[in-house]
């Protein structure tokens, strides 16, 4: 069994309901500490993104980052080069998907790391 390091936690803002995408409430996980570090962090890297690089030691972010955070994974799947593991580019689609699906005005912080 593989432990999943990097995960979404989001919390809503008093009285907003969780979108039907957060499949865990407000405990969404990502990837492994090893899978991140392996693929993730050294193309994030190259490709000179700002925020995914600190999914990796986490980063406490507010609904005006939601928007950075979702065209870098945008970039992130479209730039992956064939030698990424499907699994890996499955993974940032999924993350991709939950954040799309939250509405801003509900969100108060989520921690991704």
């Amino acid at each position: 069994m593989v432990a999943v390091s990097v995960a979404v936690l989001t919390t809503l803002k008093a009285g907003a309901a969780p979108p039907p995408a957060l499949p865990y409430r407000d405990y969404v996980p990502v990837a492994s500490q090893r899978t991140f570090t392996e693929w993730w962090l050294p193309l994030a890297l190259s490709l000179g993104l700002e925020y995914l690089p600190l999914f990796e030691t986490g980063v406490i972010l507010n609904a005006e980052d939601l928007g950075p955070v979702i065209r870098e994974l945008e970039i992130f799947s479209a730039q992956a080069p064939e030698t990424v593991p499907e699994h890996v580019t499955e993974q940032a689609r999924s993350l991709l998907s939950v954040l799309a699906a939250l509405d801003p005005a509900d969100v108060d912080e989520f921690f991704i790391g």
